[in-house]
């Protein structure tokens, strides 16, 4: 998977698609994948009911920098979009 990714960003750098800096922004490096995994931590906001919440961690996995990448990309526009719908 990583191969393929990698291949597809220098196919996409070698068209002129993409900038050199996203290339090296999105380049992923096998030896610091980490496998995401899974946790659970309990749910108190309901009383008298014990629950769990699952949470998934992928910080440094495979598709880790392309959300990243991603997120900072669409998230002025998503707080634009949601702002008139935000308190604070």
């Amino acid at each position: 998977m990583i191969e393929s990714m990698n291949d597809l960003l220098m196919r996409l750098k070698t068209n002129k698609s993409i900038t050199d800096d996203l290339y090296h922004r999105l380049l992923i490096d096998a030896s610091k994948v980490k496998l995401p995994y899974l946790y659970f931590l309990p749910d108190v906001s309901i009383e008298n009911k014990i629950s769990m919440v699952p949470i998934i961690t992928s910080a440094y996995s495979a598709t880790w920098k392309i959300g990243k990448y991603l997120n900072d990309l669409l998230r002025p526009f998503v707080n634009k979009i949601l702002q008139p719908t935000t308190f604070r």
